[in-house]
């Protein structure tokens, strides 16, 4: 995000489309994934850790419990199980399952482009802000701010912008392909969990 607001200083219009279209796909994903990560905490490990101690604990010799060995290892049993199936990685999860790995699957190729295309347009920015600096330092030292044979800032900007046009034709289609399969993915998991819900309702 610091790097998307270093960018944005370039006023490279394209470059920034790019940027607002990755922020607000980053915001979902993020979003999507920090709530997927609270629900397998909380409502998987931590609840399911609950329900194992309460087993473990509600027997010792009477009805119910772990009155053996053979009680404890078949309390674990269905621990893990309940854990599989709640973690949606049971077999009986799958149809649920499939949709969010590609869904996941799709927030990983993001991040490698989105990171791609930050370096790339970050570089431009160094060779922007290197030659301000010098610039400035033979300035301040009395001599020519931009020696002669030496690019002035007019000439650099504009090889910046045909490489950072460049960045948006390399990413931007790619970056938008991402985002229209993810809202299809996120589209197949929401169908695949109301299918799933129905049939447990019934």
């Amino acid at each position: 995000m610091e790097a998307s607001h270093a960018l944005r200083a370039l006023r490279h219009g394209g470059l920034n489309g790019v940027l607002h279209l990755s922020h607000l796909l980053r915001t979902d994903m993020t979003n999507f994934v920090s709530n997927l990560l609270g629900y397998l905490t909380f409502e998987v490990l931590a609840a399911g850790w609950q329900r194992l101690a309460a087993a473990l604990g509600s027997g010792s010799g009477g009805s119910g419990g772990v009155a053996t060995f053979g009680d404890l290892l078949a309390t674990h049993e269905a621990y893990l199980r309940d854990l599989l199936d709640r973690a949606l990685l049971s077999a009986r999860t799958a149809s649920i399952f499939r949709p969010l790995s590609a869904l996941l699957t799709e927030a990983l190729r993001f991040a490698g482009l989105q990171s791609a295309m930050v370096e790339a347009a970050l570089e431009q920015a160094a060779l922007r802000r290197a030659a301000e600096a010098e610039i400035a330092r033979r300035g301040a030292a009395g001599g020519w701010g931009v020696p002669v044979g030496v690019e002035d800032l007019d000439a650099l900007d504009e090889r910046i912008n045909g490489a950072l046009a460049g960045i948006v034709q390399a990413y931007g289609p790619r970056i938008a392909d991402v985002a229209a399969t993810y809202r299809g993915r996120m589209a197949e998991l929401l169908a695949a969990m109301e299918t799933a819900a129905a049939h447990t309702d019934g």
